[in-house]
């Protein structure tokens, strides 16, 4: 497995290392240098993760279906910010009670480095598919409201392109318009922090990932307008989680690490004019780890995401300004 991944890493970079003249990009991409655009989507990224101890496990699910997205985005800068509307809520809350989803983030370009922090926080789940051993817990049909659990996550991704060529923005901020197809190889190193509490139980789980992937993304544009992407990044990272309970005002702590294999896949379709824009992605993330975790979360899971968009003119004050930024940075 491990020869496989660093194999993965360096072919792609003996294939691309040379550097590409910023000249010859020009004819591949085209800046939106002078227009601020807003990004509405809809998406179904809403983590869920399941407890396997002693001979119990269940699944511990929110109740909600999608969320929506806001992005502003403006050459270098990216900002999103995504909640869940009351018209979103289900049907069945009076049965699985009420989720509440609340994210915040931004992109920032640099060149070809590409650095993406978000805030994210979930509160009100339920627990279904209860088993002892391999079989389901017999005549239980309510679900367990859990309105108090909330899960915090504070996540950061710093991704490097090698080709000038591929352009990251037409296809994560809309700022460039990819006009050849081109692809690149694209190492990232990910953090994230994952905090999961119940204020009604005493209960807190904080669990703490980092990992290195090695991908090859390739933006193959149809005619012009039309495009369709695709890639995938397998990776190698660790995980710790470490599980805090309170009984008779004693606190317990227990613990657990263990390395992890990684797969992403990504694969998408859009539009792109000089005022509009749209489409839709499609990602599966695939983790394998070689010990059992405290919580598991989903290993095989997929979201998708749709979205609409528009280009203004930028105002002067948001031109001026970060004009001032890109001239006195190197």
């Amino acid at each position: 497995m491990y020869k496989y991944f660093f194999t993965i890493i360096f072919i792609p970079l003996w294939l691309q290392g040379q550097n590409f003249d910023r000249r010859f990009s020009k004819d591949f991409i085209e800046e939106m240098t002078n227009t601020l655009n807003v990004r509405f989507g809809l998406d179904n990224d809403i983590e869920s993760f399941d407890f396997d101890e002693n001979e119990l496990s269940y699944s511990i699910v929110p109740n909600l279906n999608y969320k929506m997205r806001l992005a502003v985005n403006y050459r270098f800068l990216s900002f999103k910010l995504g909640y869940t509307p009351t018209f979103f809520a289900n049907a069945d809350s009076d049965k699985k009670g009420k989720t509440k989803v609340f994210k915040i983030g931004g992109d920032v370009f640099l060149n070809n480095w590409l650095q993406t922090l978000e805030y994210s926080k979930t509160q009100g789940y339920y627990i279904s598919d209860i088993k002892i051993g391999n079989d389901y817990l017999p005549g239980y049909d309510d679900y367990i409201i859990l309105p108090k659990l909330k899960s915090v996550i504070v996540g950061s991704i710093t991704r490097y392109r090698f080709n000038e060529k591929y352009s990251l923005k037409s296809l994560i901020n809309q700022t460039e318009i990819q006009r050849k197809s081109a692809g690149t190889f694209m190492p990232s190193f990910i953090l994230k922090y994952n905090k999961i509490s119940d204020s009604s139980i005493n209960e807190t789980f904080n669990i703490f990932d980092a990992a290195i992937t090695a991908g090859y993304y390739y933006n193959f544009v149809i005619n012009q307008r039309w495009f369709v992407n695709a890639g995938f990044a397998p990776g190698l990272g660790y995980e710790y989680s470490r599980r805090i309970s309170e009984a008779d005002m004693v606190n317990k702590t227990t613990e657990n690490s263990a390395l992890v294999t990684i797969l992403l896949l990504d694969f998408g379709m859009g539009y792109n004019s000089k005022d509009f824009f749209g489409g839709f992605n499609f990602n599966g993330n695939f983790l394998n780890r070689d010990e059992n975790p405290l919580v598991d979360f989903n290993t095989s899971r997929s979201f998708f995401q749709m979205y609409i968009g528009y280009r203004f003119k930028a105002p002067n004050f948001l031109k001026n300004a970060v004009d001032s930024i890109e001239y006195n940075t190197p």
